[in-house]
């Protein structure tokens, strides 16, 4: 069967690009060895996972002003709900009915529930309500180790590694081996030393990278370091391991309890919490 001149030119450029694709992906790895061989460098991938806000945040008290703003214009400006208009009817059948006092039965429709009497019962429902506090157990006992604390913020994890000799408070680490990917290492950094804790990470390119230089002086290598993001999704940290000494959960503005001045700032120039 012969195809028109057009079809055959785009199933020739599908093929094409699933080539170029799978050659690409088959390169990557000799890639990596090529550069890193010429270069010298030591590769790492390290992962940032983030465990989401669950709750909303506090409004500031210019958010408070400008939400009671549109509330009041909605107000205004909002047509009536089926509700009120039943509210009015209803209004207006009583009405008749105390100025006619010949009215027949049944030309009046009386029910049993009115819009008042749902009303009130909304109204004893909401005040039955007790909303979850704000603030957990965790917090209250300040457990830098649980992803239950400060909900209304995105909490990161880091661990505490032995890196050149000295621990330091990371992301979850690894080096880079031949034939990886530097998000597999990324992916088998977080398993090894995190244990039981899974996440999705994010794209198959990282978000950001570190570039360490020693001096001419030190024998030591280049290293470069890569950050992926990954979403937490469930799971506890488990450092039996040995690969980590300690973990916590904390904020971005709590950072710098925890981290290295440089280290920190390579972290801010990828992390926003929105």
């Amino acid at each position: 069967m012969a195809y028109p001149p057009i079809f055959s030119s785009l199933m020739r450029c599908i093929q094409l690009c699933s080539r170029a694709k799978l050659l690409r992906a088959q390169s990557i790895s000799s890639l990596l060895s090529s550069n890193q061989i010429r270069h010298g460098s030591i590769l790492y991938s390290a992962v940032c996972v983030e465990r989401y806000p669950v709750i909303t945040s506090n409004k500031s008290t210019i958010e408070e002003r400008f939400s009671e703003l549109l509330s009041k214009l909605e107000q205004e400006n909002s047509f009536l709900s089926d509700h009120e208009v039943r509210h009015l009817k209803e209004e207006q059948a009583a009405k008749m009915k105390q100025e006619n006092a010949d009215e027949e039965s049944g030309n009046v429709d009386t029910e049993t529930v009115t819009a008042l009497d749902l009303e009130d019962k909304w109204d004893a429902e909401i005040k039955s309500f007790t909303p979850a506090s704000r603030v957990t157990q965790a917090d209250e006992q300040q457990n830098q180790k649980s992803v239950e604390r400060r909900l209304e913020s995105s909490l990161y994890l880091l661990v505490k590694q032995n890196i050149a000799g000295r621990e330091h408070w990371v992301l979850p680490q690894a080096t880079w081996e031949n034939g990886e990917t530097l998000r597999q290492t990324a992916e088998r950094a977080l398993s090894s030393v995190c244990g039981d804790v899974k996440a999705t990470v994010l794209g198959n390119a990282p978000c950001a990278v570190a570039k360490y230089e020693p001096p001419k002086e030190d024998e030591e290598k280049p290293i470069k370091l890569f950050f992926y993001k990954a979403w937490y999704r469930e799971g506890n940290v488990n450092t039996d391991s040995g690969l980590a000494s300690d973990y916590v959960w904390v904020t971005k503005e709590e950072f710098k309890d925890f981290c290295h001045n440089s280290y920190n700032g390579h972290l801010k120039k990828f992390i926003f919490d929105m």
